[in-house]
């Protein structure tokens, strides 16, 4: 099967890089005091992606649709991974059996689709330190 959709190659900016390194710092490097800078320059100066992948995840609803998600490199602050939990939100492409795109779906950050069907998104999210299933239905205009 051949997945046909159009897509450019999103850069990862020396901004963007220099952003995850100070939020990925502020999470995991463990130095303080003087010992702290040189940790986060050892971040800094590691290697990067020069673009982002096609997508960072994907799923295959009860129907046979094709999920995937289109990766954001503020995801993998957290964990260091594009796909782990959504940091921002996420938007899915959908592809029926064929390969042909459908469409895409909007979903909200900090929310783990785990089930699809064809009216709606079960998952789980995270709000204010909790965990929650949800489930979000899918309207006639797909979101």
């Amino acid at each position: 099967m051949q997945l046909r959709r159009p897509w450019k190659p999103i850069p990862v900016s020396a901004a963007d890089w220099e952003q995850w390194v100070v939020e990925w710092s502020n999470l995991w490097v463990e130095e303080t005091g003087a010992a702290r800078e040189p940790a986060v320059q050892r971040v800094r100066e590691e290697p990067y992606a020069d673009v982002l992948p096609a997508f960072s995840e994907f799923l295959v609803d009860r129907s046979g649709r094709l999920w995937v998600r289109e990766a954001h490199w503020q995801d993998a602050i957290g964990a260091g991974s594009l796909s782990d939990l959504p940091a921002v939100p996420s938007t899915w492409s959908v592809f029926d059996r064929n390969g042909r795109w459908l469409g895409d779906v909007s979903m909200p950050s900090h929310f783990q689709p785990y089930d699809i069907g064809a009216d709606y998104v079960a998952g789980k999210a995270y709000r204010d330190g909790f965990s929650q299933v949800v489930i979000y239905s899918l309207g006639a205009r797909g979101h």
